[in-house]
């Protein structure tokens, strides 16, 4: 007995350890082994034994993971790596590739079951049952992260046991990616408790698997055949591309149309801006007719103002000799009553009568010159009058001309604006402003520094705006003609048009540099910045060289 006692426990012994590395031979059911206590197994144990049933699923549309579930020929993996794919390939471990029949989908447990063309050789993996998963556990993930790191193991725990819209899930801290959806979440028993399903990504260690109870409930179901999947999937495929082009066509032909619009707006500016253009110079030829009418008349108002204190002195002198004949007339008149109270003076009334008649007809004559001059007064006075209400209303259409040119501007600004490329060839601005270098020659010269001809004591002119250097700023003297500038105003520098950005706003180098933005632009459009008493400001001017250019 003693003898036979050693040998019998050696061979219970070698027959316990072949039952514990024997393969699992598949179950008819995909419910957990029927062995009441399994060993526990480490995560590398895990992977040695159970990785050659993970496999990695290839569609057209995305990459993931799967296992062997019922026996060697069911796949399990999730629906949404599968979802409106036109094929899958099945990839073994050792570069094996397995073809699809059937399948059984749940897109609401997001489950799908695949049945390959053929039977393999490799071991499916028990399910655990959902109610002995347990928060805490030990758990281990082997799968296919980011579709290229293949037979990659993560452990963790069970975090929790849920229920989503009535499917049951178990949350899990095992690390997952991108392509390890419908891996298996192993057990330290070898059994699978979930299928990966989500990462979420807003926290840390959020994984979530699809439970048992799902995958029976789906295999209560008839199978369909894979071509039907793929059919269906072409079917969805080409809608989305109908919807696509005809989404396509809708935005071209909404550009189409917009470009439409924005090409009648653009021709129905150029014509507002071309007639304003046209408005503003024959508003100009007006003012500078107007400028010498104006001068013309203010000379000849002077002149007559002249000639009207010339006739009030007049007036003054014939009142005084008026005043004069008159005391003389009296003077005489009385000479003659003493005469004629003397008897016997004949003679002496006779001087004394003629001397009388002498001073009635010098006083006549002082009163005619009196009224002479009285007259000439009057029409001077009557011309004066008439010529200030002229220069009055002269004076008001000139600021009416300048208010046209501020509203003109304002009316062009608007359209730059709102449809900026009408300017881009636009020959004419509002406010045509011409810089003078004073001679051609310093035009001429390309290397002439713009900075040395501003400072230069020559006087500058632009149309109606005379500029000066004082204390070294190019400063506006005299505005008559363009209500934007005022009288004082510093001008900072001049830049293209084209230069829209504030950090861009520099000046011109030299004056061949203004004289080929001008040649390149053909338009001669510049920005002009002004410091003056209301602030920086910047304005746009038709710009041309005046001389050898």
């Amino acid at each position: 007995m003693k003898s036979v006692c050693p040998t019998l426990f050696c061979l219970l012994a070698m027959f316990q350890h072949a039952l514990c590395q024997a393969p699992t031979k598949p179950n008819p059911t995909p419910r957990k082994s029927s062995v009441v206590q399994l060993d526990y197994l480490r995560p590398q144990e895990l992977y040695e034994r159970y990785h050659d049933s993970v496999v990695k699923v290839v569609t057209d549309k995305a990459t993931g993971t799967g296992f062997f579930l019922r026996d060697g020929q069911t796949i399990i993996t999730c629906y949404h790596v599968i979802d409106g794919a036109k094929q899958i390939d099945i990839q073994g471990s050792k570069g094996e590739r397995w073809s699809t029949s059937s399948c059984w989908l749940d897109k609401k447990a997001d489950l799908a079951i695949l049945q390959l063309s053929s039977k393999t050789d490799r071991h499916p993996i028990h399910l655990a049952d959902f109610l002995a998963v347990k928060p805490g556990i030990e758990v281990t993930v082997i799968s296919n992260p980011l579709g290229y790191l293949t037979d990659s193991v993560s452990t963790g725990v069970v975090s929790a046991r849920r229920l989503e819209d009535d499917v049951e899930l178990v949350q899990f801290s095992a690390a997952v990616s991108h392509g390890s959806s419908g891996g298996p979440v192993l057990n330290a028993q070898g059994e699978v408790i979930g299928v990966v399903q989500a990462n979420i990504t807003n926290g840390q260690f959020l994984n979530l698997a699809i439970a048992e109870p799902p995958i029976h409930r789906l295999l209560e179901r008839d199978s369909v055949p894979i071509s039907v999947v793929f059919d269906e999937a072409a079917k969805v495929q080409a809608i989305s591309e109908e919807k696509t082009r005809a989404e396509e066509q809708k935005r071209q032909s909404e550009e189409n149309d917009k470009k439409a619009a924005h090409d009648a707006l653009a021709r129905e500016a150029k014509a507002k801006l071309d007639a304003l253009m046209s408005t503003d110079s024959e508003n100009r030829a007006k003012l500078a007719h107007l400028e010498r009418d104006l001068n013309e008349l203010e000379s000849n108002l002077a002149t007559a103002r002249g000639n009207r204190e010339i006739a009030d002195s007049n007036v003054t002198i014939a009142v005084q000799n008026v005043e004069n004949a008159r005391d003389y007339l009296a003077q005489m008149q009385r000479g003659l009553e003493q005469a004629e109270a003397v008897p016997n003076n004949a003679a002496a009334c006779a001087v004394w009568g003629y001397n009388v008649g002498r001073a009635r007809r010098a006083l006549a004559d002082r009163q005619n010159e009196l009224n002479k001059y009285i007259a000439q007064r009057g029409q001077l006075s009557a011309s004066i009058i008439e010529a200030e209400s002229i220069e009055a209303r002269m004076n008001d259409s000139r600021n009416s001309l300048k208010n046209a040119f501020a509203l003109i501007a304002t009316q062009i600004e608007t359209i730059k604006l709102s449809v900026p490329e009408v300017l881009d060839n636009q020959p004419v601005s509002p406010n045509p402003a011409v810089v003078s270098s004073g001679t051609q020659q310093s035009v001429s010269q390309k290397e002439d520094s713009l900075e040395a001809y501003m400072a230069s004591s020559e006087p500058k002119f632009m149309d109606g705006i005379t500029l000066e250097v004082q204390n070294g700023k190019l400063r506006v003297t005299s505005c008559a003609a363009d209500s934007r500038f005022l009288k004082n105003d510093v001008i900072l520098a001049i830049s293209p048009m084209n230069t829209d950005e504030e950090s861009d706003f520099r000046m011109m180098s030299t004056i061949g540099d203004l004289k080929r933005a001008i040649q390149d632009r053909k338009g001669s459009l510049v920005r002009v910045k002004i410091e003056g008493k209301s602030g920086t400001r910047t304005i746009s001017v038709q710009v041309k060289l005046v001389g050898n250019s």
